[in-house]
């Protein structure tokens, strides 16, 4: 649907067309004198902004100056467009560009709603002149025209591309057998050992080699005797050094606590002349009376008049205004006749009698109005007494002189404290020196459990590398016979790849076979889904159609009931062919067809249906059915936007 539109255009003689509107849902009629650009509303605001030049007649050199700007949804999204000049474009998704430059806004609009300007130009806009666009075309170009937006020329697609898929896997099934080769199975040779039997020997073996190389290299490092250290001079253990560290570090940090509370309090002011409660009570009662006194003095003085009284005189001002604009247009449009002289307004209309004007002006009524409404609301008196003192403190003040009071409690009882306080000796040295020392002699004894435990794993590993000779002729001849293995196990394992490969192959040619056999079911299958879509749609359009026309002829033509659409939209109106009706019949029957292709087409992605002077062949019995038609189907439609110079009744109507 379309939310708001926008346009201007100057053309080369200095003429400036532009206007603005924000179309409803429900049927508008687009108003206005002629010559004032009810078309170019709907051709350049709509036709223009959504397709580009190729919507307007003409090009973009028949234009000095263009701009418009559209609002509209698609799918439950919001849209903007903008165009300039002809040459300059830009559209966003909300608030965010999604295309700029004239052809990729003209690509994406067109993705977006599924069909370009031609099919919108048959199925949501019928233009002046051009009702008859649909009869005038070849069945053929009508099929190619309904098979797009209605998916049938998508399933041609995929039903073709499907053929060319299946004689595609079916090529690939032919080359790939003809490259199958069955792989020559190797003989095994005699005393054969799998490589797998040997690598646990060999592991064993080369780990007797480590063990024999670490062991070497173990007992060429040998170790040392430990140290102790010297006696202290205090016999205070760690745990009694860091009671006494604690108690100093304690009664110090005390002490700092209380000097920094000490520190932060404020120094005490001199005493208030009265009681505090009694400032505090004063300093209460003044801040609403003094919003009081504030409040009457911007009160308006009380006006004569009541508030009904004044409200009847700009009843009648506001008429009397009304009634000037209406003289002024009535004077603007009178016409005069050349044969008598004789003034007439075009339409007939007579000018209503003057009514009654007010004796005061509008803006001085509006002004004693609120005046009087203001007095029906005084402000209320405070439910305190007026203070009996000259304020000159705050409550900040009060707060203060309250504070300090506690402050002077506060800081004796601090004072006190601190000469309470007694800060023992500070024994973090010594503390130090013990953790230093018990360190220290705990290394060493570690040290000698370590070095007598390394005497006697020393003894151990000299006889364990005695036992340990010969490994290398050992892992040497188990390395020669695992070459061995391998060189045939890699043959192997080489002619069981190649066989895979083979069995692999003999299941792509099947399942390429396979996949040849699906497109060829798939193919199918897309001319049996063309065939059914088909006959929904054609059926369908028939249907809507044929209601159509019978509410646009109000059911009084027994000729125009019935409308007939072939599967190679051959188009008749009970029997005869569309293109070969006459008059009103013949405009009213192309109507009822674009109208129902765009309800089955289009209606779904973009619900609008814009028509111009469609009933300018119909007398004003038609034109009445037609525009109850388009009123009704407001109810599949949301939004129908019409241009007549007849008076039809619409909900809502747009004044250019």
């Amino acid at each position: 649907m379309i939310r708001s539109v926008s346009y201007l255009a100057e053309l080369p003689n200095g003429k400036t067309i532009a206007g603005k509107y924000e179309p409803k849902d429900g049927l508008s009629a687009i108003k206005g004198p002629n010559g004032i650009g009810k078309t170019f509303a709907l051709e350049f605001g709509v036709g223009y902004a959504l397709f580009g030049v190729d919507a307007v007649r003409g090009g973009a050199s028949d234009y000095k100056k263009s701009e418009v700007e559209m609002t509209f949804d698609i799918k439950g999204d919001t849209y903007k467009v903008f165009r300039k000049n002809g040459s300059v474009a830009s559209l966003y998704r909300g608030d965010t560009p999604i295309a700029t430059g004239v052809r990729p806004v003209n690509l994406k609009i067109a993705e977006l709603l599924g069909f370009g300007l031609e099919v919108f130009k048959v199925s949501n806009w019928i233009r002046q002149g051009e009702i008859e666009a649909l009869s005038a075309m070849a069945p053929a170009d009508r099929k190619r025209l309904i098979d797009k937006p209605a998916g049938l020329d998508a399933l041609d697609v995929v039903a073709d591309w499907c053929g060319v898929q299946r004689g595609l896997s079916n090529k690939e099934a032919e080359v790939l057998e003809g490259q199958l080769r069955k792989p020559e199975q190797p003989v095994e040779p005699p005393g054969y050992i799998p490589s797998a039997d040997l690598l646990p020997q060999i592991a064993a073996a080369a780990a007797r080699k480590t063990e024999r190389d670490q062991l070497g290299g173990w007992l060429s490092h040998p170790m040392t005797a430990p140290r102790y250290p010297a006696t202290l001079s205090f016999t205070e253990s760690v745990d009694e050094l860091q009671v006494l560290l604690a108690e100093h570090q304690t009664a110090k940090a005390q002490q700092g606590s209380l000097q920094n509370r000490l520190g932060q309090l404020p120094v005490a002011k001199a005493a208030w002349e009265h009681p505090l409660d009694v400032l505090q009570e004063q300093l209460d009662c003044t801040k609403p009376w003094v919003a009081f006194d504030l409040a009457m003095s911007k009160m308006p003085e009380p006006e004569l008049l009541s508030v009904e009284e004044i409200e009847e005189q700009i009843a009648l001002s506001q008429a009397h205004t009304a009634w000037k604009i209406q003289a002024d247009a009535y004077a603007r449009h009178k016409l005069t006749c050349p044969a008598c002289d004789h003034e007439f307004h075009p339409q007939g209309a007579a000018m209503p009698a003057e009514p009654v004007d007010s004796v005061h002006s509008l803006p001085q009524l509006k002004e004693w109005l609120a005046s009087a409404k203001a007095w029906l609301t005084p402000p209320e008196e405070p439910d305190c007494d007026r203070p009996t003192m000259v304020v000159t403190w705050t409550q900040a003040d009060i707060d203060q002189a309250r504070a300090a009071a506690a402050v002077m409690v506060e800081r004796q009882a601090i004072q006190d404290e601190l000469g309470a306080l007694v800060v023992p000796a500070d024994r973090s040295t010594d503390y130090h020196a013990r953790l230093t020392f018990e360190a220290a002699q705990a290394s060493a004894l570690a040290a000698q459990a370590s070095y007598d435990a390394w005497v006697v794993e020393r003894d151990v590993k000299q006889a364990r590398l005695d036992a340990l000779v010969g490994v290398d002729e050992e892992l040497k001849a188990l390395s020669a016979a695992k070459d061995a293995s391998q060189f045939y196990e890699r043959v192997v394992a080489a002619y069981d790849a190649a066989l895979a490969q083979y069995e692999a192959g003999l299941l792509q040619v099947g399942q390429a076979k396979h996949k040849a056999e699906q497109f060829r079911l798939s193919q199918a299958a897309m001319k049996e889904m063309k065939v059914k879509v088909k006959a929904f749609l054609v059926p369908s359009l028939n249907k809507v159609a044929s209601h159509l026309i019978q509410q646009m002829t109000a059911g009084q033509h027994q000729e125009l009931l019935k409308v007939e659409v072939s599967e190679d939209f051959d188009i008749t109106v009970d029997g005869q062919p569309l293109e070969t009706l006459n008059g009103s019949g013949k405009t009213v029957a192309n109507l009822a067809v674009r109208i129902a292709l765009g309800q089955i087409l289009t209606n779904r992605v973009f619900s609008v249906l814009l028509t111009d002077e469609v009933d300018a062949a119909c007398d004003e019995d038609r034109s009445a059915a037609i525009a109850n038609c388009l009123r009704a189907i407001t109810g599949s439609i949301k939004q129908v936007i019409s241009v007549s110079h007849k008076d039809i009744d619409a909900d809502h109507y747009i004044t250019l």
